[in-house]
């Protein structure tokens, strides 16, 4: 037994844990709470309006784009700020590959590339609002809304070298699943489907929108499970079930309200959803393998986002007006912990190779 001990603590030592880590918006201070090992350590100010704030993570470092066009280069080991540099007066959305940033704007009307030092590198005038914006080996495919067009852009030379027209009544978001680029309209229940190999489109029809529309869907707003698309009925009370290759709607699961984040737990045996309107106080969880819900939950003063851990083990809940974030573990659906956090907004896990570089 004594060596059995001993050899537990040499493994353990040879492959260290480095906990978890997450940056939470703070929508009225324009700044990012830290959150380490369930502790909130720290807050980044200085980021700009916060409204719809994304961050993503490159090689070593993270990056925030403010819903007022600052994008701000982040350490993420000593959380502070390295550089900044204005992209657009209002912007929705970007993506980094290895070498390059780009920012999907709604004001102006453009798409702007930068070097992942910030410098910029190249603006293209789309003449709409450009949205889902995600990298392919050397392209970018980018969603124009107000063209209902998807454009495919050489991150090379930046030129476009297809657009695909009348994609769909306006497109305003898109997951890239492999080897598929798929998109979602606002007006219509339909799903695009961009090939990557070799950007042929076609798009699947399924029925059509009848409810009042509360509000637009958020960006990252639906998820994939198998060959299943799970997507919030717009409008409606619901989420569309669309089997890709049957192309057609296999179910729709009724909801309490209408559906915003539709995400799916790392371990693909949870799905969990937040509302807009008069349920934001719920979350509802769904069972992906039976497309059941099996958990009705009121957990918050509007939830505005969710992230699930690592292990797929807990949920962290920005409970907005309460101005916490909340530990969920969905194993028996009890809340661990609640972390004072003021009005936070989208939740965003650091990935292990950056907590890993920080301990190096």
């Amino acid at each position: 037994m004594f060596y059995l001990i001993v050899l537990m603590m040499v493994l353990l030592n040879a492959f260290p844990s480095f906990g978890s880590k997450y940056y939470v918006v703070e929508r009225s201070r324009g700044a990012l709470g830290v959150i380490e090992n369930q502790t909130h350590t720290k807050d980044i100010k200085g980021l700009g309006d916060m409204n719809h704030a994304i961050v993503k993570y490159g090689k070593k470092y993270a990056y925030v784009i403010s819903r007022n066009g600052i994008l701000t280069k982040i350490d993420p080991c000593e959380d502070k700020t390295v550089s900044q540099a204005k992209a657009g007066k209002s912007s929705i959305d970007f993506d980094i590959s290895k070498n390059l940033i780009v920012v999907s704007n709604y004001d102006p009307k453009t798409i702007v590339f930068f070097n992942h030092n910030l410098k910029s590198l190249k603006t293209i005038n789309t003449g709409s609002r450009n949205v889902g914006i995600k990298f392919y080996r050397n392209f970018v495919i980018s969603l124009l809304m107000d063209k209902n067009a998807v454009w495919i852009i050489d991150d090379k030379d930046f030129h476009v070298v297809k657009k695909i027209k009348n994609a769909g009544i306006m497109p305003f978001d898109a997951i890239r699943d492999d080897g598929r680029y798929l998109i979602s309209f606002f007006v219509g229940n339909d799903i695009g489907i961009l090939n990557l190999k070799d950007f042929t489109y076609k798009r699947i029809s399924y029925g059509h929108t009848t409810g009042a529309i509360l509000k637009i869907p958020h960006y990252g707003l639906f998820s994939v499970f198998g060959d299943y698309v799970l997507m919030p009925a717009v409008g409606e009370r619901a989420v569309d079930v669309v089997d890709l290759k049957k192309e057609s709607l296999v179910k729709k699961i009724k909801l309490l309200g209408y559906p915003v984040f539709v995400i799916v737990s790392p371990k693909k045996n949870l799905i969990a959803i937040n509302y807009s309107g008069d349920k934001d106080d719920y979350l509802t969880f769904i069972n992906p393998n039976t497309m059941k819900v099996v958990k009705n939950l009121k957990i918050a003063r509007r939830v505005m986002h969710m992230r699930f851990s690592k292990d797929g083990n807990k949920l962290y809940v920005s409970d907005y007006f309460d101005d916490k974030v909340k530990i969920l573990d969905v194993n028996n659906f009890k809340v661990l912990k609640e972390i004072p956090i003021p009005q936070p907004s989208g939740i965003f896990r650091l990935p292990s190779h950056i907590l890993e570089g920080c301990h190096g």
